[in-house]
């Protein structure tokens, strides 16, 4: 099971685990947890009802840098997957293959796995197209210029 939001860390977690594990062996789950929009739409228990053995999220350091997701640290990695692991009766565990990577490594990998970028979405203002300015925005262009290539969901 891939935690999926449509943004460009769980579309590259998601093609990873195609990659890994088949795309029959994978399930993409997204939640409305009251974001600003729907288009980024939680999950152990959902996953071992479905027979699931490891839950894959998008974890990296940039999102951990200064505390701005603390759901993204080391830390908190750690500490979920070893309560996920025991809860479950060690039939469950928690991956977060880009938890020392940066948003840049992480492109570089899905245009490796062909990830569908032109089809994801990280703005957070909520608009028709992304607004360009936010930090998410700003973070996602130099993501895909640090690679050498435009943001292919922009359309340019």
């Amino acid at each position: 099971m891939v935690l999926f939001s449509g943004g460009i860390d769980s579309t590259t977690c998601l093609a990873l685990a195609i990659e890994k594990y088949g795309k029959e062996n994978v399930i993409p789950l997204s939640v409305f947890y009251g974001q600003k929009h729907e288009k980024e739409v939680e999950a152990a228990s959902i996953a071992l009802s479905l027979d699931c053995q490891v839950i894959y999220y998008g974890a990296h350091m940039d999102d951990a840098a200064g505390n701005a997701y603390p759901d993204c640290s080391q830390a908190f990695y750690d500490s979920m997957n070893q309560a996920v692991w025991e809860g479950s009766g060690k039939a469950l565990r928690i991956e977060a293959p880009f938890i020392n990577q940066n948003k840049a490594q992480i492109v570089a990998r899905g245009l490796e796995l062909k990830a569908p970028y032109q089809f994801t979405w990280n703005c957070y203002e909520g608009k028709e197209r992304p607004c360009g300015v936010c930090g998410t925005c700003i973070d996602r262009r130099k993501a895909f210029e640090a690679n050498g290539i435009k943001d292919p969901a922009l359309g340019e």
